[in-house]
């Protein structure tokens, strides 16, 4: 349970910076701190969320006392589901054009603001949220459940949860009536599966 309320305290340190870091109105604060080195905010700031979530891990692993352990076969196949999950999680980042995720493109232009584009192709076709949904089905897929493992899971998913709500405030504003119309055809996490058969059966 320690083990348990730790990791939860820590990730809840890490979920506020990281919001608090992403919000326009600390950000326009910010930018005049770097400079002429303000293009470099979006990339530091992928630098400092990587890196404090690296020392969470360090610090506190998914570790401590074993909730279950799954036998073969089944084992097999929630390791199998993993591989699938981390095989479309690289394709939904270059989907995604992940270096513009990270930063990296604003190194390159030296843009503070560079200009983005609502992405609506791969996975984003049946979800708004595809690198969210991909991770939660690894983190679920695991085949050997720990104290320290649940605790990282369910703070995560929590954290995606929450966090779309912000996110897609953000894009709403950034892409208006384009994005509102998205966020009606297709659906935050679970795909619409049947209107897409009902769609194949009246074709």
């Amino acid at each position: 349970m320690i083990d348990f309320l730790t990791i939860t305290a820590a990730f809840i340190v890490f979920a506020l910076s990281h919001s608090i870091l992403a919000a326009d109105s600390v950000k326009a604060k910010l930018l005049p701190v770097l400079g002429k080195r303000a293009y470099m905010y979006r990339f530091l700031y992928s630098v400092f969320s990587l890196v404090f979530i690296a020392v969470i891990y360090w610090q506190f692993p998914p570790e401590g006392q074993v909730l279950y352990r799954v036998a073969s076969p089944w084992r097999w196949l929630m390791l199998a589901i993993q591989a699938s999950m981390g095989v479309l999680f690289i394709k939904t980042v270059i989907d995604f054009q992940g270096s513009d995720f990270l930063g990296y493109r604003s190194l390159r232009t030296r843009a503070v603001t560079p200009v983005e584009h609502l992405n609506v192709a791969g996975l984003f076709r049946f979800v708004r949220h595809p690198l969210y949904v991909i991770t939660t089905i690894y983190l679920l897929a695991a085949p050997d459940m720990t104290v320290g493992r649940l605790a990282w899971t369910i703070n995560i998913i929590l954290y995606f949860w929450i966090g779309t709500f912000f996110e897609e405030r953000r894009l709403v504003t950034q892409f208006g009536d384009a994005y509102r119309e998205y966020q009606h055809r297709v659906p935050r996490f679970i795909p619409r599966l049947r209107r897409r058969r009902k769609q194949h059966s009246q074709a």
